[in-house]
């Protein structure tokens, strides 16, 4: 049992969105407030995340699971186990070959599976019918799309001469030309869209980890922390994301909170379950709560409910942090 666990746990660290969509909602520990949910509601929430998830990143057409393929807009169950038995594709083309997977099926599905094959652009986020704008795109910018390093600033940026003259070549709108080109863009970077948000956070030193340390083995007694508050410059672990904050492992007998008041302007929904970050602890409180905030913002020492925190008796120890939120 413990090795099926540690394989599972691999691979939803290499595929998580491939391995999460297999688990029934009511087992995936979602945190204290998932219970206020039916199972049916909680069901019908996640199943439209999923699919939120597959139309923004793309899955692969010839590895991904049956459960990831039912996931795909425009696919039902009988057609995504008609893909699987018509695997390996060798172009999104050959979906069209697929019994019951019509024109308009392939409209709605097409852009969302990727095929490494013969065709460069099947393997990217760009729609089939957007193909011959995508390669004037690269052409004109002098992009080679296998080749990270050809990614110019003109096509990280906004070319208005370039934009006016696809706009009349093609007879297209502004919208539709800015999105191949961020799609031809993210395709190229493979830049995670869940840590976009954050990797911006951390480029401005807010919540960055690069001048972080671990907690010092001599700070792990809860009463020495208390004493050495406000400890900056520490490396934690983000374990669960709730209304009122974020919650951190900084190595501790339990939890630290972060609390939406000491966030900025940083959206907690960007920090992600298992990263790292970067945090200043501020309290220990009598209870045994810990109180932090986010590297950069240099709060002070958290004065709040202090009292006696630092003459707590050697019995009033906090209960161990729950593994599972």
């Amino acid at each position: 049992a413990a090795s099926v666990a540690a394989v599972s746990i691999g691979r939803r660290f290499l595929n998580p969105l491939h391995e999460l969509v297999k688990i029934p909602p009511k087992s995936l520990g979602l945190g204290m407030y998932q219970h206020d949910l039916t199972e049916k509601q909680l069901e019908q929430q996640l199943d439209l995340t999923c699919v939120d998830a597959v139309a923004a990143v793309g899955v692969d057409g010839n590895t991904c699971s049956v459960e990831l393929l039912r996931k795909v807009p425009g696919i039902n169950n009988t057609i995504s186990q008609r893909i699987m038995e018509a695997r390996p594709l060798s172009c999104r083309a050959d979906l069209l070959k697929i019994k019951g997977l019509g024109p308009k099926t392939f409209e709605n599905c097409s852009g969302f599976l990727r095929i490494e094959g013969k065709e460069e652009l099947d393997n990217t986020l760009v729609h089939p019918e957007s193909y011959n704008l995508a390669r004037w795109l690269l052409k004109e910018q002098g992009v080679i799309l296998q080749d990270r390093s050809s990614i110019k600033n003109s096509m990280l940026g906004e070319p208005s001469v370039l934009l006016s003259r696809a706009m009349r070549e093609f007879d297209i709108s502004k919208e539709r030309v800015e999105s191949v080109q961020r799609h031809l863009i993210d395709s190229m970077t493979d830049l995670d869209p869940r840590v976009k948000e954050s990797a911006s956070m951390k480029m401005d030193g807010i919540g960055g980890t690069t001048e972080c340390m671990r907690l010092p083995r001599e700070l792990l007694s809860l009463d020495n922390l208390a004493s050495a508050c406000p400890v900056r410059k520490i490396v934690a672990v983000v374990r669960n994301v709730v209304d009122f904050g974020v919650f951190v492992d900084a190595g501790l007998e339990r939890d630290a909170l972060i609390h939406n008041s000491r966030l900025g302007n940083v959206n907690p929904m960007s920090m992600l379950i298992g990263s790292e970050v970067g945090i200043d602890i501020l309290m220990v409180r009598q209870d045994g709560k810990i109180s932090a905030s986010l590297t950069g913002f240099d709060y002070p020492l958290d004065n709040r409910k202090k009292e006696g925190a630092q003459d707590r008796l050697q019995n009033e120890r906090p209960s161990k942090r729950p593994r599972n939120r």
